[in-house]
């Protein structure tokens, strides 16, 4: 199966496209009709957001403290507010219980 998904070459151009990140001003024309964000959110976090609702991939790192779980768990609502399907899998059972 890994031999399958290392050779998807429509994957590998997904994770390989030009990312671009809007300006963090526009997220203030964002309508709250359209915004499902359940925990507040700084500029870098919407950023992250807003590139994954335009099916862009992200990884969210960075040393404790700094909001990856908030991030993941607007980033969830989000999607799941659109009717995406979402999986979420973390290494550490605490993730599961924040």
């Amino acid at each position: 199966m890994i031999a399958a998904i290392a050779s998807d070459s429509n994957a590998k151009s997904a994770v390989n496209a030009e990312q671009c990140d809007p300006d963090p001003k526009e997220f203030d024309l964002i309508p709250p009709d359209n915004e499902f964000l359940v925990l507040d959110a700084d500029s870098s976090q919407q950023r992250a957001i807003s590139a994954v609702m335009a099916d862009q991939s992200r990884v969210i790192q960075g040393p404790p403290g700094t909001g990856k779980s908030q991030t993941i768990t607007n980033l969830i609502a989000s999607l799941a507010a659109k009717g995406r399907c979402v999986l979420f899998v973390a290494e550490k059972r605490a993730a599961l219980e924040e």
